[in-house]
This record gives structure tokens, C-alpha cells and sequence, in this order.
């Protein structure tokens, strides 16, 4: 066995720069396999050898998880319309969960200013400029029960979807159908209460606009009830009982609680200055008996 992969010999100066170059390499690799998939899609070649689709070929013939081949293949399209993005890809602007993002909204005359305006940047902040470019709509509000797995134990659950922030990173929505939907073992909830399937990436907040975001949690039972306890109590405030406005009121009250709590924010000056005395005075008192120990 070799030791190729054990480092403990390079010393700080050499690891950091060896990293560097492999990143570098990875990003033309990355490239390279890029414009092989393109090239073997448009010669059709996966269906000369029987395979259904390209997405097909990737996991099956070449190995690659679902997610990974999803990924290529929706970065294999956008490739296939814009070959700008080869270059920038090769040279690390862009990575694969860009050119995921950025491929249901790319066409021949925005293409160089979203591939510019996207350099460089991470998938999060991708998401919230794309958001802030192209609004969607609000995610439906509701709670539900989720189903229970037969392998999993029975514990009582509900998704609370509200409006708030995250798209997927893997695919774009708008890749080809041709890539089937792969149902992982364990179904987890999307915002606006679908179903995820192998190639989605899902996270609590989603942008949907450049101020507004679809927000998506699992609640137990006890949150649950709690929810629709505040829900009641605040019915006088909140005639219409959404959600979004509950969950707004809710958080705003945990936060003044806390900062009066531990920074005395909004706290009366006699009160405040009572609080430090008594504090003081417990701090003595301890380092006092601490001596006489």
C-alpha cells in the first residue's frame, strides 16, 4: 500500500499550495467532462448503448449518485446553449450549482450578464439574486400530517410551510424530464408541501424575491398545538390568523424577552442599575467565602 495520501511531511507553505493547484485542475476536469457529456449527447451515443437517457448513462454506465449525475447533466444543457460557460467553469467563476441555479433563467440575451453577475459567487447568494431578478410567487401556507414510514417509528409530525427563504442546489427545475425522479428512502417535504425526490437539496429557507422567502420546517405535535394556542391568544391582533404574521409576532416577542433578558435592552435605567448592584454584590459575596475556604 502506498502513501500517497498520507501529507504529514509537506509542511504548511506546500499543502496550501498543492490544494490550490488540485482545485485548479478539478475545475478543468470538471470542464473537460462537461464538453464529453455534451458531445456524447448530441453524437446520442447513451441510446446507441441502450440507455434511456443521459442521466441514465451517468449513474448506471459511469457510476455517478443521482444527485451528481443531475447535476451534470442540467450543467451539460446549459454548457450545450452557452459555451461561454466551459471557460468559466475551467477557471473556477462558476461552479455546477450555478449553472443548476441559473438554467431555467438564461437565455441568449441575459446569458453574459448572469454568468458575470454570478461569478465568484457562493449558491446561497446565486439564489438570492436570482430571487431579487425574478420574483416567484408566494409558497402556500399550511400545516399538514406527514406520512409514517413503516421502518421508521411513528412520531406525530406536520410540516409548517410560510412564507420566507432556498431552491434546490443539485438540479434546476427546468432540467429535461428525461431524468427521473429517484425517491430516496426517507420522503422528505419540500416547501409548499411536495415531496422531494433524489435530485433535490432542501433547506428551511428559500428566496423567492429580494425581500421575501418561503420558509418550510417539520413541527411535532406539541409545537403544533402550541402554534394554534398563539394563533387564539393573538386573534384580537391578528383577525386573519396567517401564519407568516403569527410566526412574525411570536418571534418578535421571544427577542425583546431575550435581549431584555441578558443585554437589559428596554429595561427601566433604575431597574437596570438595580440588576448590576445585585450582580456585584452576589460576585463579592462568592469571592469572599472563596478566601475564607
Amino acid at each position: 500500500m502506498g502513501n500517497r495520501y498520507r501529507l504529514v511531511e509537506l509542511g504548511n507553505s506546500e499543502l496550501l499550495a498543492g490544494l490550490s493547484a488540485l482545485v485548479q485542475q478539478s475545475n478543468m476536469l470538471t470542464a473537460r467532462v462537461l464538453a464529453h457529456l455534451v458531445e456524447l449527447e448530441e453524437r446520442m451515443l447513451h441510446l446507441e448503448l441502450g440507455f434511456s437517457s443521459l442521466f441514465s448513462y451517468c449513474v448506471e454506465a459511469l457510476g455517478m449518485s443521482e444527485g451528481t449525475a443531475g447535476r451534470r447533466v442540467t450543467a451539460t444543457r446549459v454548457c450545450r446553449r452557452f459555451p461561454d460557460a466551459f471557460g468559466r467553469v475551467a477557471r473556477g467563476e462558476l461552479h455546477l450549482c450555478a449553472l443548476c441555479a441559473l438554467a431555467p433563467h438564461m437565455n441568449p440575451e441575459n446569458s453574459a450578464e448572469l454568468f458575470e453577475a454570478c461569478r465568484g459567487k457562493t449558491r446561497r447568494q446565486i439564489e438570492e439574486l436570482l430571487a431579487a431578478r425574478f420574483p416567484r410567487p408566494d409558497v402556500r401556507e399550511q400545516i399538514r400530517r406527514l406520512p409514517v414510514r413503516a421502518q421508521v417509528p411513528a412520531v406525530a409530525s406536520e410540516p409548517a410551510s410560510l412564507p420566507g427563504r432556498a431552491v434546490d442546489a443539485g438540479t434546476s427545475p427546468a432540467a429535461d424530464a428525461e431524468i427521473p425522479a429517484i425517491a430516496p428512502k426517507s420522503v422528505t417535504p419540500t416547501v409548499g408541501g411536495t415531496v422531494s425526490d433524489g435530485r433535490r437539496r432542501v433547506r428551511e429557507l428559500e428566496p423567492l424575491s429580494a425581500d421575501r422567502f418561503g420558509v418550510h420546517f417539520t413541527a411535532d405535535a406539541e409545537l403544533r398545538e402550541l402554534i394554534e394556542r398563539a394563533r387564539a391568544l393573538a386573534s384580537h391582533r391578528l383577525p386573519n390568523g396567517d401564519l407568516a404574521s403569527l410566526m412574525k409576532l411570536m418571534a418578535a416577542s421571544f427577542v425583546r424577552q431575550e435581549e431584555k433578558r441578558r443585554f437589559g435592552i428596554g429595561a427601566s435605567p433604575r431597574r437596570a442599575k438595580a440588576d448590576i448592584e445585585t450582580k456585584t454584590k452576589t460576585k463579592t459575596k462568592t469571592k469572599t467565602k472563596t478566601k475564607m475556604a
